[in-house]
């Protein structure tokens, strides 16, 4: 099944909507960035999908079909340290935004990524 299909499968419904964030090359290596040279980043045609609802509780609840076990916290009671799984990212992201803006809505997701860690790409960069 893909993004869409386990969507619906595991809230019968259909999502919101849905958003694709193209994965990013740069051909030289992005840490010549910190060396203030240019960098060419490219967007290819691979990348992330997201089908995703509101969840007017505050419960965020995120199922990769990339990673085990699907990542659930409230909006208002983050863990301030990392657990170690593929999710702190989200929650980092979370814990950012709510410290300058109020959130009152959480949400409910499907996560799919076109390609796999295994087949040499060398950030898990693009699921922040």
């Amino acid at each position: 099944m893909n993004y869409l299909e386990t969507y619906e499968s595991l809230y019968h419904k259909s999502p919101d909507g849905e958003v694709f964030c193209p994965y990013r090359i740069s051909p030289l290596g992005a840490h010549i960035d910190h060396q203030y040279g240019k960098i060419h980043g490219l967007a290819i045609d691979k990348g992330i999908h997201i089908a995703y609802s509101a969840k007017k509780n505050g419960v965020i609840e995120l199922c990769s079909l990339n990673f085990p076990k699907r990542a659930q916290f409230h909006i208002r009671s983050i863990e301030q340290e990392k657990v170690g799984d593929w999710a702190d990212h989200l929650r980092g992201a979370t814990l950012m935004l709510s410290e300058k803006h109020t959130l009152s809505v959480g949400m409910s997701a499907v996560i799919e990524g076109e390609l796999v860690f295994e087949s040499g790409w060398s950030s898990i960069h693009n699921y922040e």
